[in-house]
């Protein structure tokens, strides 16, 4: 075959940049995301919304889903609709439904000066670690004290509150199964009470305390085979709401087309 009338695929088909890495939650702009919204995704913020005007006012969640289904960019969108001032969040919100969007800032009102997040991408340590280092790079000034999970704890409630015009404290944890996988292979890096801790801490914050962590399986899939530990990751899993996200074949093609 003549060289100069050979093609390739690479010379037709060219792949959008910001589609061909991941998203990370803790410094991408969502503008520069390629986040789509679609149906499947306004029927997961419905959901997500109802179990927040429940009457427990549901302040811990996991979300689950396999790879490539848009967790991470969704909770980069999700983080930054009910941030900072209403001209900000309505902006942010642009190409969401106009009803769930309200539903949103209904079930998690980010009241005059919006949520303040910490976005936390996981690795292989505890969530204790990760929560600590993540406090004293970005809120300094609550973090004089946080040798022990209580401290932590504690420390959680006061940044939640310190604002009384502002939403409350939004922490998002992606890759959460980095640090269950780490936990399941040397239980004495961290301590899985404490998961269930955090969970009890933000349904009794009067809804000023949110955590969210991302998975791609359960958190008793992470624990091994051994039926008992299974058993007790279960268990824990449970004071968490798990919420499930997958997108339609129609709207992987559509995500596909937009790449």
């Amino acid at each position: 075959m003549n060289k100069v009338n050979e093609l390739y695929l690479s010379d037709r088909v060219f792949v959008n940049e910001q589609f061909a890495r991941s998203t990370r939650i803790d410094y991408d702009d969502i503008s520069n995301s390629g986040f789509i919204y679609s149906q499947s995704i306004d029927n997961f913020l419905k959901i997500l919304a109802s179990h927040r005007r429940s009457a427990s006012k549901q302040g811990a969640f996991t979300w689950t889903g396999p790879y490539g289904s848009g967790k991470s960019t969704l909770a980069l969108s999700f983080s930054s609709v009910l941030v900072s001032d209403a001209a900000h969040r309505k902006k942010a919100a642009a190409t969401y439904n106009s009803a769930t969007a309200t539903q949103l800032w209904d079930a998690f009102n980010p009241r005059t000066n919006g949520w303040k997040t910490l976005n936390i991408v996981g690795e292989p340590t505890s969530l204790e670690e990760l929560l600590r280092d993540n406090l004293k790079k970005i809120f300094p000034k609550f973090s004089k004290k946080l040798d022990t999970p209580s401290e932590l704890l504690d420390a959680l409630d006061k940044i939640a509150n310190a604002d009384p015009d502002g939403g409350g404290l939004l922490i998002i944890v992606d890759e959460l199964g980095k640090l269950l996988e780490a936990l399941s292979r040397d239980l004495s890096r961290g301590d899985l009470i404490f998961y269930q801790e955090i969970a009890e801490r933000a349904a009794r914050s009067d809804g000023r305390l949110v955590f969210i962590g991302i998975l791609h399986q359960s958190f008793q899939d992470y624990a091994g085979s051994v039926k008992s530990m299974r058993d007790e990751w279960g268990k824990v899993h449970g004071r968490f709401v798990d919420v499930n996200i997958n997108l339609s074949s129609e709207e992987q093609l559509e995500l596909i087309a937009s790449a």
